[in-house]
């Protein structure tokens, strides 16, 4: 048995210094949210456009008990074939008081245009408006990025 000719290398980049590695999200009236899905402003980090989406009556399930936050490339970043993104960080929502943030540490691994990584139960309806929503019932979402890479693959030559 003779094993295939090597015909690829694997090329991992990191951005070590990340620069401005939050993003936040204010999301006003949240009372007053029908929609089932709403979409931040796209933002960049690790040289991709990326996005939050917010599911106020949860992602998985219809009883609208939980929010749901999920981190996802934006529409217009389309990854090729072999190109993959790793991104390490934190999901946060904000206590307007500043002492009890519910945080929430993901990992993902992008490997299409469209995955992405978050949340399905960050926060129960009950707590969240007891505790998340200020005065003028604005809900306050944070990303923080800890590790941003991507991976590609270079034929041998």
């Amino acid at each position: 048995m003779v094993a295939p000719p090597f015909n690829k290398w694997e090329i991992v980049s990191f951005d070590e210094k990340l620069y401005n590695p939050k993003f936040s999200w204010n999301v006003k009236n949240f009372s007053m949210l029908r929609e089932n899905l709403y979409i931040s402003n796209s933002f960049p980090m690790g040289g991709r456009e990326r996005v939050l989406k917010l599911y106020p009556k949860c992602f998985s399930t219809t009883d609208g008990k939980w929010i749901s936050i999920f981190l996802h490339l934006a529409d217009n970043e389309i990854l090729m074939a072999d190109e993959r993104i790793y991104t390490r960080g934190k999901l946060r929502v904000l206590d307007p008081r500043g002492s009890n943030h519910a945080t929430e540490k993901f990992i993902c691994w992008h490997d299409e245009s469209n995955s992405g990584t978050g949340h399905d139960q960050i926060v129960s309806m009950a707590k969240l408006r007891e505790v998340y929503l200020d005065k003028e019932d604005t809900l306050s979402i944070e990303v923080e990025f800890e590790v941003v890479s991507s991976t590609s693959y270079s034929s041998i030559i």
